[in-house]
């Protein structure tokens, strides 16, 4: 369709929506009174198109991608928890690109994509936490020499700790210049530099293999404690004020992201990538104040408010631009499928989504997003305990400025709640029951949700080594 023979699809964990482009929504900003300047995202706006109301399927991160590759909701591809591989009959965009003779690689700093069968079809894939010698830069550089690719690129570190270790030794000069801020933010809390020691031991202490895993995964083990004994110590000492420290945390994180190795990023794709490609910036959630049963805390989990799943959509290339409005109501499962068209490939889908090419989506259409609890997972370390059954947590559905919202966890959230998101957007005011919104919303999510069993097993046992729990634990995504 357009001659683009050169795909670069990236993902950035855990970045909100609100925190990156020229002009930053400022509701959850002005409420801890934060700035946060972007300037590399800022210069992608101008270069490209910046969509203002892109939401994700999922606050989780396997769902979100199984999402980002099929067209599909949670429901529909079967990746749900931590511990649900992706549906033997889901057809994957990366599939559809290799039957089409692309070379497809995938580098991810996450290793449950690759466990749960969500980079099903690439080639290729590097998991720099796995093997040292990855080098993010020298990936993308070999991606840049070969004709006709798909390239995914995941990247952890605006996800917290908000800190930048996979691969590279380019990882140390990000990390001094983000525990220097650090050091900043808590000066008269804590002093993080300090605390290394103590995170270490921690981190030997809940990870048995410590001493055997590759360097980067003990390295991301031990901040990933830090971050663990940092909250504690927060929680100790200031109580609830704690989440004015830990939202300026993640506010710096995304700077030193945003000028460090994002920038370095988009400057080494633009050296080698031929003129014809097609650059996807995205995320597969946010990072909110969440509450689960008798835990409060900042991080993504478990719930579908704004903050949780709402995400920046940047889309750029100098041979297609997108011809619906940037204002036009996207959701994940729009991207394969708008991909897909974009570039010819044979794909069938079926996907639930809608190409953005051409004349786009209805813009009074419906757009869904689930969340699911899992236990024994959790993002940062804790106690150790095996991954369990898991169920429906919430779940939403939007017609912009609209969105209705079903709780059926201990999530602290309303059972039932409609929200005017545009004059609401931290969803502290729920509207009427009778509003003339509410029953057609109400009705859309039951028909969405109807045949979806709310309890979910894990699938993995065929594939859950020990060393591959062992990972999972560093990571934080098992207790």
């Amino acid at each position: 369709m357009s001659g683009i023979e050169n795909v670069v699809l990236v993902s950035i964990d855990d970045l909100r929506y609100d925190c990156i482009g020229p002009a930053k929504p400022t509701g959850w900003l002005d409420q801890h009174g934060l700035t946060v300047e972007t300037p590399t995202f800022d210069r992608l706006a101008e270069t490209g198109t910046l969509f203002h109301d892109t939401v994700s399927t999922s606050s989780y991160t396997p769902p979100s991608h199984a999402s980002l590759f099929s067209g599909l909701y949670p429901k529909n591809h079967g990746v749900k928890t931590f511990f649900n591989s992706m549906s033997p009959g889901v057809d994957t965009l990366a599939e559809a690109f290799s039957r089409d003779g692309y070379r497809t690689t995938a580098w991810i700093e996450n290793i449950a994509l690759d466990i749960l069968d969500v980079t099903r079809g690439f080639d290729t894939v590097r998991c720099p936490f796995e093997e040292d010698e990855h080098d993010l830069f020298e990936f993308v550089e070999a991606a840049g020499e070969t004709d006709r690719t798909f390239t995914f690129v995941h990247l952890f570190d605006v996800h917290k700790p908000y800190i930048h270790t996979p691969g590279g030794g380019e990882r140390h000069q990000y990390n001094e210049r983000y525990l220097s801020e650090l050091g900043s933010i808590l000066d008269g809390i804590c002093d993080p530099s300090a605390m290394l020691d103590a995170a270490e031991a921690e981190a030997r202490e809940q990870v048995d293999r410590y001493d055997d895993l590759p360097d980067s995964l003990r390295e991301y083990a031990t901040y990933r404690s830090l971050d663990y004994l940092i909250r504690q110590e927060l929680e100790s000492q200031v109580g609830d004020d704690r989440f004015q420290y830990l939202a300026e945390m993640y506010a710096r994180g995304v700077e030193v992201f945003d000028t460090g190795r994002f920038a370095d990023l988009i400057e080494r794709l633009r050296a080698v990538m031929p003129e014809d490609y097609l650059l996807i910036v995205t995320s597969d959630h946010g990072e909110t104040r969440c509450r689960w049963r008798d835990r409060e805390d900042f991080f993504n989990s478990f719930n579908v408010s704004e903050g949780a799943v709402r995400v920046p959509l940047f889309v750029e290339s100098d041979q297609w631009a997108p011809a619906v409005d940037q204002s036009t109501p996207v959701n994940h499962v729009d991207l394969a499928p708008t991909i897909a068209d974009v570039v010819g490939l044979e794909w069938d889908g079926p996907a639930d989504g809608v190409s953005l090419a051409g004349e786009g989506p209805d813009d009074d259409r419906y757009l869904y997003n689930e969340s699911w609890f899992y236990e024994g997972g959790a993002n940062f370390f804790g106690t150790i305990r095996d991954p369990g059954d898991g169920g429906l947590s919430e779940a939403a559905v939007r017609q912009y400025p609209y969105k209705f919202v079903r709780s059926f966890a201990e999530t602290g959230s309303p059972e039932r709640a409609l929200y005017h998101i545009e004059a609401d957007p931290l969803e502290r005011d729920p509207l009427p029951d009778n509003h003339e919104m509410y029953e057609p919303l109400a009705l859309a999510l039951e028909s969405y949700l109807d045949g979806v069993s709310q309890s979910c097993e894990p699938n993995l046992e065929q594939r859950n080594s020990d060393e591959m729990e062992e990972r999972l634990r560093a990571l934080g995504y098992l207790e």
